[in-house]
């Protein structure tokens, strides 16, 4: 098995696998970022119109800035806002500090929600499918037994999502340091608010949690229809285009049991937001996450007792 795992990196490092979903995932979290910075932008503008308006009407802007606000929905597509200038000086602060180096660690765990079926869903496709498609699986099959074979790739796949998780964060760290270094504007925004963080332990083991999640599910999805681009459009689907939709699984809905846990989680503060925040926590969501790691366990290695290495 060790010997087959240690094979299996070796091929994914010569054929640059590990590089090329490196470099997506790196692209994609400083992408977040990016977003980050530009709502700051967008935020202080906002903020900026709000006082140029109080003044205008001769209103004490630090009196103002002391009252508290309340946003009330009017209609499904209007709200208004009491005291907005205050709800706008809140917004702004948490722009700055989603954009400050203390809280840009989280904001890419945070972006785990959106990016990750992307990322390692596609990742365990791509492994899951690889031999079929290249013709190479009666090549390892004669080496190893098809149980061996099928456990070896799934855990290699881990192995390669911990890889390719700690090595695109770390860059997009330094990228997002870098554009922070540059950007001098940010530093000239006055805020003093210090917001309140979660356990980063907890973010930590959560997020890798959801990269070797995805990673399976990608590979269960792939190994089951044997064709890269059926399962890419179904992780698709379900990632994307159900929640867009409004599909309801109930208990039994993945998304929903995701979002759910990472709203106690994360903290929420930059342009990745969470619908769960307001929601009560259910255990319901940890149930649903232990029913569908388990039924891809036992689906792989259903599929891997009974499907011959040769078809």
């Amino acid at each position: 098995m060790i010997r087959f795992i240690k094979m299996e990196l070796r091929h994914a490092m010569k054929s640059k696998i590990v590089v090329k979903f490196i470099i997506v995932a790196t692209v994609l979290f400083s992408m977040i970022l990016l977003m980050n910075f530009a709502a700051v932008n967008s935020t202080h503008s906002d903020f900026q119109t709000q006082v140029k308006f109080a003044k205008e009407n001769g209103e004490d802007i630090n009196v103002e800035l002391k009252k508290e606000y309340k946003v009330t929905e009017q209609s499904s597509n209007s709200t208004h806002i009491e005291n907005p200038l205050s709800f706008y000086k809140e917004l702004l602060d948490k722009s700055i500090f989603a954009s400050s180096n203390e809280y840009r660690l989280t904001q890419i765990f945070e972006s785990s929600i959106v990016l990750f079926p992307i990322v390692f869903g596609v990742l365990g496709i791509f492994n899951a499918t690889y031999d079929y498609r290249f013709k190479t699986i009666k090549l390892k099959a004669v080496n190893v037994n098809r149980k061996t074979l099928a456990t070896g790739k799934r855990l290699t796949s881990w192995l390669i999502s911990i890889v390719i998780l700690v090595v695109s964060i770390s860059l997009a760290w330094l990228v997002g340091w870098a554009i922070n270094s540059y950007l001098q504007q940010l530093h000239t925004f006055n805020t003093t608010v210090s917001l309140p963080l979660r356990d980063m332990g907890l973010k930590v083991a959560w997020t890798v949690f959801l990269a070797i999640f995805y990673c399976e599910l990608g590979y269960t999805i792939g190994y089951i229809t044997k064709n890269s681009s059926i399962s890419i459009i179904a992780i698709f689907i379900v990632s994307y285009i159900m929640p867009m939709l409004n599909f309801n699984l109930g208990y039994f809905d993945i998304n929903k049991a995701i979002l759910a846990i990472s709203a106690q989680v994360f903290d929420y503060y930059g342009v990745i937001q969470n619908e769960f925040i307001i929601h009560p926590f259910s255990f319901y969501s940890i149930a649903t996450l232990v029913f569908y790691a388990l039924l891809m366990v036992i689906v792989n290695k259903t599929i891997a007792s009974n499907r011959s290495n040769f078809e």
